[in-house]
């Protein structure tokens, strides 16, 4: 099998990887973004940053036959479009159009969670399930469904965007100008707003001595380790956070039936701590449960490199 290039763009960082026959990451590079340049030096940059992991094993770009990119924001794939990306500031590029210019090859492009869905399918903790839903707990909640090796994406090809379901109607306002998403509640941001509230209503917690130089260093790790160390205001906070994620994960479990459910993000490095009492109760909002059973929900294994691998083998899984 042909070695693959794969690019995961990001707001911060783009990073590249060259993929071997084994899924395997043999070469890489990375550097930042800097989106505020203009879209043409962007897409030099991966270019570059491209030859730099092709470089890093031994090999040209010559020996690749395309290129797979995971972006985050809102894509069109009939058109190449990158409608909407907030966090690179980008509006209506036509992406798939400048880098298939840039690298002279095909380039298939597909939201980066889709990606690290499609990653974990292929190589990560999921290899070995025929469907996998994939949910990450980060800035945001992000997603993909990955059903006998393909992307789902869709009636609009756009796939499925989980974290905005909404789970508390009239609930907090979201980023996307909703009121009351998954993503409010359960994403890292979501969980540091349910510690600050919890503080804010009690300054006799000990989670104020987790964060000695003020409530704005609150982390999406804080309440975790308030609750280790047998805090009754963090673990409640903790309580609330996985009866929740568990309520829109059963949901979207009831939904797409899929075999297994993996949890990324810097929420998910919690591992176990997060998936135990999850996997006890999400059977409760789960349709037929008992007849049907539950999937376990498990921590993603790939981390970062699971969005580059995705990438790469894009090309045969959409």
């Amino acid at each position: 099998m042909q070695k693959t290039i794969g690019i995961d763009l990001g707001g911060t960082n783009m990073s590249v990887g060259i993929v071997d026959e084994n899924m395997e990451i043999i070469g890489r590079a990375s550097r930042p973004t800097h989106a505020e340049r203009p879209f043409s030096a962007v897409v030099d940059d991966m270019y570059s940053c491209a030859e730099e992991a092709a470089a890093s094993c031994g090999l040209s770009q010559d020996s690749f036959s395309c290129i797979g990119v995971g972006s985050p924001g809102n894509l069109d794939p009939r058109t190449g479009v990158l409608l909407n990306a907030s966090n690179l500031g980008w509006h209506n590029v036509r992406l798939v159009e400048a880098l298939s210019k840039r690298f002279q090859k095909p380039v298939y492009v597909a939201n980066d969670a889709d990606c690290a869905a499609l990653g974990e399918a292929l190589a990560g903790v999921a290899r070995s399930y025929e469907s996998a839903l994939m949910v990450t707990l980060g800035t945001g909640v992000g997603g993909g469904f990955i059903d006998h090796g393909k992307i789902f994406r869709g009636g609009d090809g756009r796939g499925c965007e989980p974290g905005h379901m909404v789970l508390v109607p009239g609930g907090r306002r979201c980023t996307c100008g909703v009121y009351g998403c998954f993503e409010a509640y359960c994403s890292a941001t979501g969980l540091i707003a349910s510690t600050q509230e919890a503080m804010r209503r009690h300054p006799e917690s000990a989670l104020w001595k987790l964060c000695p130089n003020g409530i704005d260093t609150v982390s999406g790790k804080t309440a975790f380790d308030g609750a280790q160390m047998g805090d009754a205001v963090a673990s409640r906070v903790i309580s609330d956070y996985i009866s929740c994620l568990a309520v829109g994960l059963g949901s979207l479990i009831s939904i797409l039936r899929p075999h297994i459910v993996t949890l990324g993000g810097g929420v998910s490095k919690q591992k176990h701590t997060l998936t135990d009492p999850l996997n006890e109760i999400i059977g409760s909002y789960v349709f037929a449960a008992e007849e049907a059973g539950v999937p376990p929900v498990v921590p993603a294994s790939l981390g970062g490199d699971a969005g580059i691998i995705g990438a790469a083998q894009l090309a045969g899984h959409i």
